[in-house]
């Protein structure tokens, strides 16, 4: 029998993230995709609580969760951005995977940070697609090469490959 997930009113105290909004949300209710995106248009919900809500729903470990909200600083503002339409879903992709990359963003790859420009982009015909574990070795596996980057030490690959990744 699968593991029940948390709420991620609950998963998100776990983190040890508080905000007026996460704490006036129903701690025993599991949010859907649908709930999500109705979360993402409240005009009280911030960045930040956004982030931290689909992480906890895309089924982010505590302890993931702990370190990319410690490092929220460097992958906020591409949230904002997306939040306000101020770039594509291609450009997002971009600057996640960048300061993936640098080691900016520790606890996340692609399966989660696909996660937010998925729930985050407004019109359905400009979103991008959650590119979870499966798919990502499905890419690699097709293409016979490493292509999407799931287990290096990513500021040592960063080092090594430049501006060429």
């Amino acid at each position: 029998m699968p593991a029940r997930r948390q709420s991620s009113a609950r998963t998100v105290a776990a983190i040890g993230y508080t905000s007026p909004f996460v704490g006036a949300l129903d701690p025993g209710e599991r949010l859907s995709r649908a709930s999500i995106r109705n979360v993402v248009g409240h005009a009280r919900a911030s960045d930040a609580d956004i982030s931290m809500l689909i992480f906890a729903w895309g089924g982010m470990s505590v302890k993931n969760a702990k370190l990319i909200l410690n490092s929220m600083n460097n992958w906020l503002p591409i949230v904002s951005g997306l939040r306000n339409n101020k770039f594509s879903y291609l450009e997002a992709y971009d600057r996640f995977l960048t300061q993936s990359l640098q080691g900016k963003m520790p606890g996340c790859g692609p399966a989660y940070y696909t996660k937010l420009i998925f729930l985050l982009t407004k019109h359905l015909h400009q979103r991008g697609f959650i590119m979870d574990q499966w798919l990502g070795r499905s890419i690699n596996l097709l293409a016979d090469r490493e292509i999407v980057l799931f287990y290096q030490c990513r500021v040592e690959l960063w080092l090594i490959l430049g501006d060429a990744a």
